[in-house]
């Protein structure tokens, strides 16, 4: 897997896998309020069910503006976070600031997904006036920007989905969701968090309940030395109550501005200098 750390992973059983894809899915759309519609009756594609999978390069249909440089492509890595030079394999999170001067991405939970073993992974691109009118909406609101209108947006969704090492039928399963959105200027990433009940795969030194070793991590990257945020409860037990956390008052929801090298949330500037 080339992820430079003391864990690795081992054989794990084919026919576990076949048992346990009895399917906790979601086709059509959430059920939670505060995630942007996603799946089959969002014409979203489903990405293949591999551990450490990923998917891309995509090319974007607008070309994004993601700290102070131009992309026009973006992979959606398994492992809970989006790339935009090239894809991120690496299933246990570092500590910000990674991959220097090479890849930037947005993760909302990075961790050791494995959707071969339960759930599914959507993502599509938009210029849907109901989904765009939500997105202008909210950014608005958030970053007091009356004039704003979104022109595109990218919805990236992990739906209950479990970890790598699961070994039961169980409901521990996380949905959490990455939304890029832009007017061709700004450009704004979002992460929504909806059930949240594992944060560590086995091979990153968790246990059987999907907890202990290296926790998850959630923030932004910008791919050099400056320019990142990690949210504080990153790498720890804590990145469990992630969806009862925010930065616009909206338990469950991060919002930050990515299209100048340092990132800013409502407060400002919060890229590390």
């Amino acid at each position: 897997m080339g992820e430079p750390n003391i864990f690795s992973k081992g054989f794990y059983t084919v026919i576990l896998l076949l048992v346990l894809d009895y399917s906790i899915k979601c086709t059509t759309s959430t059920s939670s309020s505060l995630l942007y519609p996603y799946g089959n009756s969002s014409y979203d594609t489903t990405a293949p069910k591999l551990d450490d999978g990923v998917n891309g390069p995509i090319t974007l249909s607008t070309k994004l503006t993601l700290f102070g440089n131009a992309s026009t492509i973006i992979y959606v890595d398994n492992n809970g976070l989006l790339s935009f030079n090239t894809s991120i394999t690496a299933f246990t999170p570092k500590k910000l600031p990674v991959f220097n001067g090479s890849n930037p991405f947005v993760a909302p939970f990075w961790a050791d997904v494995d959707n071969a073993i339960a759930g599914d992974i959507y993502y599509r691109q938009s210029t849907d006036i109901d989904l765009l009118s939500r997105a202008t909406s909210d950014i608005r609101s958030y970053f007091s920007l009356p004039t704003f209108s979104a022109t595109w947006a990218f919805v990236a969704t992990w739906s209950n989905v479990t970890y790598f090492g699961s070994t039961a039928l169980s409901s521990t399963v996380n949905t959490f969701q990455a939304v890029l959105i832009t007017n061709a200027s700004l450009t704004f990433t979002m992460f929504n968090y909806d059930s949240i009940l594992w944060t560590t795969g086995t091979s990153s030194g968790g246990n059987s309940k999907g907890t202990g070793g290296i926790p998850a991590l959630a923030g932004v990257n910008s791919g050099y030395k400056v320019g990142y945020y990690q949210i504080a409860s990153s790498l720890t037990t804590e990145i469990i109550n992630i969806s009862s956390t925010s930065n616009v008052n909206v338990p469950g929801r991060w919002v930050f501005k990515v299209d100048k090298l340092y990132p800013e949330d409502p407060s400002g500037i919060i890229g590390k200098k």
